[in-house]
């Protein structure tokens, strides 16, 4: 769906690369916990036509308006896939601290000790062998997997989304009070297009990445069961119990966008959040 929105709005609207940067992320008060993207921008005219992906509302809102500015991100979306690694291994305790089950919350906090313990620990030894670097990698994985589905999953999990036209793409330093002077927010109330197609662009993202993160995670899987040592069986039964509630939830979600009144629901909650 990223691939069809981007490229027809490409069709539409004549786009240049744009100065600055846009930033994304999900919890604004932790300044560490951002990404940033090279974005392209062009505009739009009055009346011009637009995908009709939108919910007709949306639409419509964006036709009778005057022209605007569009902002995109820049880049295929495995391109843009590759920069989550990074922002789902800072925000991972802050997407686990929300989880509402208290049995899966800690469960979560189990395992990412155990994967921080992994990472202190740089290569195999004696008391640690190689049989615990391999499992904790798998916890890793699946801990990476949980986050993603969360992300894809939860609609009250919105991206919040800046045009910050001073600072370039790569220059990831902590979001202080001089960088936010010069940031331009971007939702649902003030570049409705621009935000819709970032947040489609995102999600296709974090699609492709969880996909990849489950393909490596039931490789490893795959291998643990092959092992005939017991050792590492409780971080084992750790990544099952995770990988188990990332495909009941995926399996809900399944389910639930055959619901018209569901789809309805969780786009007002995307475009109003």
């Amino acid at each position: 769906m990223a691939y069809h929105d981007v490229q027809s709005i490409k069709g539409e609207i004549q786009f240049e690369p744009s100065a600055g940067r846009i930033e994304v992320m999900h919890f604004e008060l932790d300044s560490l916990s951002f990404l940033t993207f090279s974005a392209l921008f062009g505009q739009r005219q009055a009346g011009q036509g637009i995908d009709n992906q939108l919910p007709s509302s949306f639409a419509d809102s964006i036709l009778e308006g005057p022209s605007h500015y569009v902002h995109i991100l820049d880049g295929e979306i495995e391109e843009l896939s590759g920069k989550l690694d990074v922002y789902i291994q800072k925000t991972s305790s802050l997407f686990i601290e929300g989880e509402q089950s208290d049995f899966i919350r800690q469960t979560l906090r189990q395992a990412l000790e155990l994967a921080k313990q992994h990472e202190a620990c740089s290569s195999p030894t004696a008391s640690y062998p190689f049989i615990y670097l391999m499992v904790d990698d798998m916890l890793d994985a699946a801990l990476e997997l949980w986050v993603a589905t969360a992300i894809l999953v939860d609609p009250f999990l919105k991206w919040t989304v800046y045009m910050n036209p001073t600072l370039p793409p790569l220059a990831n330093r902590p979001l202080t009070s001089t960088t936010n002077d010069s940031r331009i927010p971007i939702h649902s109330m003030n570049q409705l297009e621009s935000y819709s197609l970032i947040c489609t662009q995102l999600r296709s993202a974090v699609e492709k990445r969880a996909a990849r993160v489950c393909r490596v995670l039931l490789s490893k899987f795959e291998q643990r069961l092959l092992q005939k040592q017991r050792v590492g069986s409780f971080r084992t039964f750790l990544a099952t119990i995770i990988l188990l509630n990332c495909v009941e939830r995926m399996e809900w979600l399944f389910r639930s966008w055959e619901c018209e009144h569901y789809i309805q629901r969780v786009r007002l909650i995307q475009h109003h959040g």
